[in-house]
């Protein structure tokens, strides 16, 4: 523990880095490109913004950075420094910035890029670091919320990160540490109001608040089907159109009916009478060893769902084509979640020539950390 906390040693200042550009701003902070100026390597800087200085420190912020300080695993966004700038006004506290690795892309970029291809062995090399990077988490009594392909990111050398943990939570119990475990936590009650809808489970649009582990394996099935499918698989327009599209997807509840009367407090229709579709809809676009992936993963029983340990033992990763390893991974166009409109742009126009195949910075620039 001791090894662990002697990573962090105070806070940095501004001065320190030299800022690049900008790479987007959201509600709770400001992502800029940067250069560590000690070691040269690229990183991105999120400059917290706090909107009442009341209010002192953004809470979602501090546990992000709490849980942050813990982890340390190759498949999982590293935070290596903090950073303090202070202003001329002595009553502000001034503006925090957390820094990270720059990660060249991230997958919901890729999928857009229109002169980004994945073939198989990509994907099985994708999809088994992903799974790593969540069963570490799950490992460590966390609760990620809001796995998607904007949050699972790639790097230069081939490695995926799992980032983003503003939603993540500790949970209390067992985690899943074999293929039999039932999922991880479900003790006590959380917040309804996480995972972005696309990738969220049935338990979730229904109601459930002593949700699981099993909630971020359903949003690793909708990446895989994602990874396939070149666009989310899961598109609903609101909460009950969700579930509704789940119930097209996998055929109505039956054997899970019982539990989901117990939690729909949101009364989502569950009389509705649908076949089951996904062996149609996704067995002509990928093996059928990854179909039975999917299934297991996209399992309407959150206690059935495949945890991350029993799907690495999925004959998928075993099966020609085999996954290639990280390092075989192209270096890959430069492809964040804020280049997908542009992405489109070019797409509808069909200039595929406009950009390189290639990542713009050479591999000195990057860090190994982790």
């Amino acid at each position: 523990k001791k090894n662990e906390e002697s990573r962090y040693n105070g806070m940095s200042d501004i001065s320190d880095y030299a800022i690049l550009e900008q790479l987007g701003q959201g509600t709770f902070g400001i992502v800029s490109k940067a250069r560590q100026k000690s070691t040269n390597k690229l990183v991105a800087l999120k400059k917290l913004i706090i909107h009442d200085t009341k209010d002192g420190f953004p809470i979602t912020a501090f546990r992000e950075i709490c849980i942050m300080k813990k982890f340390r695993n190759v498949n999982v966004l590293q935070l290596i420094d903090m950073i303090h700038e202070s202003t001329d006004d002595i009553k502000k506290p001034g503006f925090f910035y957390t820094v990270t690795p720059y990660i060249s892309s991230d997958l919901n970029g890729l999928l857009n890029n229109p002169r980004v291809t994945l073939t198989v062995p990509h994907i099985k090399c994708i999809m088994i670091q992903i799974l790593r990077g969540i069963n570490y988490i799950h490992n460590m009594n966390y609760l990620h919320r809001d796995i998607k392909t904007a949050n699972i990111l790639l790097d230069y050398f081939g490695v995926v990160k799992i980032a983003d943990f503003g939603l993540a939570r500790i949970y209390h119990g067992s985690p899943p540490s074999k293929s039999t475990s039932l999922p991880g936590g479900g003790k006590f009650e959380y917040t309804g109001v996480v995972v972005t809808r696309w990738y969220r489970p049935p338990e979730l649009l229904l109601g459930e608040r002593k949700y699981t582990t099993a909630v971020d394996m359903w949003g690793i099935g909708c990446v895989l089907g994602e990874l396939f499918k070149k666009k989310p698989i899961l598109e609903g327009q609101s909460d009950l159109d969700q579930a509704d599209l789940i119930f097209k997807l996998l055929g109505s509840p039956k054997s899970e009916m019982s539990y989901y009367q117990s939690i729909n407090k949101n009364k989502v229709n569950l009389s509705v009478s649908y076949s089951r579709s996904i062996e149609k809809e996704y067995g002509p676009i990928m093996p059928a060893m990854g179909l039975e992936l999917l299934s297991g993963l996209l399992n309407l029983d959150p206690t059935k769902r495949f945890n991350a340990v029993k799907a690495l033992d999925s004959e998928f990763f075993k099966s020609e084509p085999l996954p290639c390893e990280p390092e075989q991974l192209p270096k890959f166009e430069e492809s964040h979640e804020s280049d997908v409109k542009k992405f489109r742009e070019e797409k509808r126009k069909g200039a595929l020539t406009v950009s390189s195949n290639k990542s713009d910075y050479n591999s000195l620039e990057h860090s190994k950390y982790g």
